[in-house]
């Protein structure tokens, strides 16, 4: 499925070459001259470069991604420009296509070897799948100019609540104003499309292998969660927390603790800095090496890591000043939308990963449909990829978007400029055909003098 190197190209041609009956043993290369591992062959190469021998001017557009902004809730297109030449680029264009359409076209500069955030605002507002890429206008090469991206924008997310307990007041009251698409279910109740869900939050006491297999396929289709820790957490729910969010528990404290600490940077809890913030009782002490949001003295109470969310804090206790201040709503509603954010862009792929087919059908970028046999496709070029309901951006490696050009001098022999014509000329060591064409010719010019004489007498 990955893309054969370029010296495992040329190895498997000479090998090719090898167990042929031509009698040319050469290899013709047609390349940009980018700098490689030229392996040592037995046969010819000859190189064809298709462009001058000199480092080209090149822009490319990368890592186009959905991007929500929580404080303000608005809804961006971010990409990067990077220039990779060694001088300024000014009056770069570019611009973002949507669901076949172009909606908006900016202009910027960039300095040499610069990589620059670009994004774009949008207004989303009908729930749906989306898709479409940001482009730069760059002529000289063109392949790298496109980032495509693609996500499904529910404005009522759908959101499962897996718990084997009662669920808390204060968390009810909340998930009943963030959506009324919401559904609660212990572990026994778990279906295969479960991971279908926008938003996910975990509140168990006994973590079964079923429950922890459930949270691991999860995170392995690049969706993320909440966990909402419990005072009385089995031993098995300890390990699945030490596990995925690289935080081990130590004991659960009865007391009071006074924020001392926000991320500032994280968009979950950035808006609650320099706030007055009620403390917090009842919580876990733990030690983690997880990025930490909120921490009272020493301890974490809310911490991040691969874009799953653990809280430390219990939900049960009514005395905690915390779960009726209004700093809770806004670390809990930022909480879902940032898990719902990060699952919003598991879809974007690159050449040589793969995707699975829905429907044994695939839809092309051109718009050509695809009958698939086998349950996993692996695309060939960047483009947007439909199988079923689900749409896939796939995306270059932009490996050789940063020109290096091969180091002269190198063992390298070049074709002709006659090139052309000269490959299809069958060669036996020393090309005499010529000769012989001419020598044929005399001798039949020698046979009509002979006859021509004979005549005579």
């Amino acid at each position: 499925a990955n893309a054969a190197s370029f010296a495992t190209i040329l190895e498997e041609a000479a090998n090719f070459l090898k167990k042929s009956n031509y009698s040319n043993r050469e290899i013709y290369v047609i390349s940009d001259l980018q700098h490689k591992n030229f392996p040592k062959l037995d046969e010819q190469v000859l190189y064809i470069p298709v462009s001058q021998v000199e480092n080209p001017v090149n822009i490319s557009c990368q890592k186009a991604a959905l991007q929500q902004d929580i404080v303000d809730k608005q809804y961006k297109i971010i990409a990067e420009l990077v220039n990779h030449s060694d001088f300024v680029q000014k009056d770069i264009v570019y611009s973002l296509f949507l669901n076949g359409a172009t909606v908006s076209e900016k202009v910027t500069d960039l300095n040499p070897k610069q990589a620059k955030q670009i994004e774009f605002d949008l207004q989303l507002t009908a729930p749906g799948n989306y898709s479409g890429f940001v482009n730069v206008r760059e002529e000289r090469l063109t392949f790298d100019n496109r980032s495509y991206f693609t996500f499904q924008f529910t404005p009522n997310p759908r959101t499962l609540l897996l718990t084997d307990q009662p669920v808390p007041t204060a968390l009810q009251a909340l998930l009943d104003v963030y959506t009324n698409n919401l559904t609660v279910a212990n572990e026994e109740e778990l279906e295969p499309e479960s991971n279908q869900y926008d938003n996910l939050l975990v509140y168990l006491v006994n973590c079964s292998p079923q429950a922890k297999s459930f949270l691991r396929n999860y995170n392995d289709s690049d969706k993320h969660y909440i966990f909402l820790t419990h005072a009385n957490l089995a031993n098995n729910c300890r390990e699945l927390i030490q596990e995925q969010f690289n935080t081990k528990l130590l004991d659960f404290i009865e007391e009071e603790t006074v924020i001392t600490r926000v991320d500032r940077y994280h968009p979950t809890v950035q808006i609650l800095e320099n706030k007055n913030l009620a403390p917090i009782r009842n919580y876990w002490t733990a030690e983690t090496g997880a990025r930490v949001l909120l921490a009272g003295n020493q301890w974490p109470l809310a911490v991040e890591q691969n874009g799953n969310i653990l809280l430390l804090f219990e939900f049960t206790k009514k005395n905690s000043q915390f779960l009726v201040n209004s700093a809770f709503p806004i670390l809990m509603n930022n909480a879902l939308q940032f898990t719902q954010t990060q699952n919003l862009n598991n879809n974007q792929l690159q050449l040589g990963s793969g995707f699975v087919v829905h429907e044994e059908e695939v839809v092309l970028p051109e718009g050509d449909k695809l009958q698939i046999k086998t349950n996993r496709y692996f695309p060939q070029e960047p483009g947007i990829y439909t199988s079923g309901t689900q749409k896939y951006a796939v995306n270059l490696k932009y490996s050789e978007s940063d020109f290096k050009l091969i180091k002269f001098p190198e063992s390298l022999s070049f074709a002709k400029n006659n090139w052309q014509q000269y490959i299809f000329t069958s060669r036996y060591g020393y090309e005499i055909w010529k000769l012989v064409l001419i020598l044929v010719l005399l001798l039949f010019i020698w046979e009509m003098f002979l006859v021509k004489k004979r005549e005579k007498r």
